[in-house]
């Protein structure tokens, strides 16, 4: 049986006309192969979950041994391809670099999946935004320019930044933004954010603690009676008894010299 994926993947608008294609192309942070997928002129990012258990999935009539998820997410080529096109223009401390066309920015001999960048939907069009542009005799040739390419990540920022509130994990990655690119505005709201968040989850473990140790030091009796309305409850207050008018009169009487009840059970000797 060959191996089979369970992945939650993009889907795009109409029906799908390509086929699906695995690559492996340079990770834009640390330079190491990662898996891609291109589908319809789009690339995906592929994640891969391992479950911290061993598990396995049942797919149709069958049992997939490897258990984990792996999510397939679009993401803007321009963030791969950065990393290539400021080492093919050779920039030097006297130059700038030097201009080249589509098919020579991507001609990587030891890698040639990433000759695939230049055929997506609308990437060379798209790398107006990092690139100074040379059109000769009808040919474009391109050059990656600091300054856009930083205006350009800035701009990603920022539009990422004004979604930290609705994502959690995003506020974690406050402490690695530099005080450039966030103003103090928004670098305050996300750590009020993110304090606030982070208080909600201390108060949520501190719950967790107290409640495992009632569960532990009392009986079972006694830890349902506390899930269900908070403290144990106390036990009510006895009612007084109305006593009747002969009953009253009884009480009043006096027993001096009256044997006992249990007198009259006592084993005679």
């Amino acid at each position: 049986m060959a191996k089979q994926w369970v992945c939650i993947t993009h889907i795009g608008e109409g029906n799908t006309k390509e086929d699906t294609l695995l690559v492996r192309m340079p990770h834009p942070r640390t330079g190491f192969p990662a898996r891609y997928m291109i589908q319809d002129g789009i690339i995906m990012e592929i994640q891969k979950i391992d479950p911290i258990d061993k598990r396995s999935w049942f797919i149709g009539n069958s049992v997939q041994e490897d258990g984990s998820l792996y999510f397939m997410t679009p993401i803007d080529p321009l963030f791969i391809a950065i990393p290539m096109l400021d080492h093919v223009r050779k920039k030097t401390s006297e130059s700038s670099g030097v201009f080249l066309t589509l098919d020579q920015l991507f001609d990587n001999v030891d890698n040639p999946s990433v000759a695939r960048l230049a055929s997506l939907q609308g990437f060379d069009a798209s790398l107006a935004h990092v690139c100074d542009i040379k059109v000769t005799q009808n040919m474009r040739a391109y050059r990656l320019n600091d300054d856009k390419a930083i205006a350009w990540l800035k701009l990603k920022v920022s539009r990422l930044s004004a979604r930290f509130g609705s994502h959690t994990i995003l506020r974690q990655l406050i402490q690695h933004i530099d005080a450039e690119t966030l103003k103090e505005a928004q670098r305050s709201g996300m750590r009020y954010a993110y304090v606030h968040n982070f208080a909600d989850v201390k108060n949520l473990e501190q719950k967790y603690n107290q409640e495992l140790q009632n569960y532990h030091q009392s009986s079972p009796a006694d830890y349902a009676r506390s899930s269900a309305g908070g403290m144990a409850a106390e036990p009510a207050a006895k009612k007084s008894k109305v006593l009747t008018t002969g009953q009253r009169a009884l009480a009043k009487a006096s027993t001096k010299g009256m044997k006992s009840l249990t007198s009259f059970f006592v084993k005679k000797t």
